[in-house]
């Protein structure tokens, strides 16, 4: 009976001797507190909506009845490929210096023909494209090219000229190597090289 209750007691001695206390624990350690405390996020601010995007129109150009064989002829090969794949009517500078040198690129709904001579480099820019703003009226220009309304502008050297012509929209650059060039300032000359615009091919025009 006395073995059994010395092994009893020597039992509840062993679990108080691994069991500590309240008074015996030891002090709670503040790093640990702190790195189990609730992380906390600052808010999310909310999302800013994109910006609308102004719906585009593609329009259906007027292609012009026949087209310039002569001004064609002067074209190079490379120059004439592209100009029939153009979407819309291929226009080039009828001056056969500048057609010489003609470089035509061509896109979806856009052409682009540059044309160099001496110091001058002419760059006209024609797309079917249309971006609609809603909230803008519509705008016309002050200036004249090839008998409608137009805007010219005059910026570092380069003289634009921007029109629409048979549902097309152009712009016709005219860029000087030398700044005192006449030809770069004013509106007079960029104008005159409209005017002498010609209709040589394009995809869905004349043959």
């Amino acid at each position: 009976m006395r073995s059994r209750l010395f092994i009893a007691l020597l039992g509840l001695a062993a679990c108080e001797s691994r069991t500590p206390s309240l008074e015996e624990a030891p002090p709670p350690d503040p790093q640990a507190a702190a790195e189990a405390a609730p992380v906390e996020f600052a808010a999310t601010p909310p999302r800013e909506a994109p910006p609308k995007v102004a719906p585009t129109d593609v329009r259906t150009p007027e292609w012009p009845a026949e087209r310039d064989e002569f001004a064609r002829s002067r074209l190079t090969d490379a120059a004439r490929v592209e100009v029939d794949r153009s979407p819309l009517p291929a226009l080039v500078v009828a001056e056969t210096k500048l057609l010489a040198s003609t470089v035509v690129t061509t896109g979806p709904h856009w052409y682009s023909a540059t044309s160099r001579d001496g110091g001058l480099t002419t760059t006209l820019h024609g797309t079917r494209l249309a971006h609609q703003h809603a909230h803008i009226p519509p705008a016309s220009g002050r200036s004249a090219v090839r008998g409608q309304p137009a805007f010219v502008t005059e910026n570092e050297g380069i003289v634009s000229a921007a029109w629409v012509e048979g549902g097309v929209a152009y712009a016709l650059d005219v860029e000087c190597r030398d700044r005192d060039d006449a030809r770069c300032h004013g509106e007079g000359f960029v104008v005159g090289l409209a005017s002498r615009l010609v209709f040589v091919g394009g995809h869905g025009g004349a043959r």
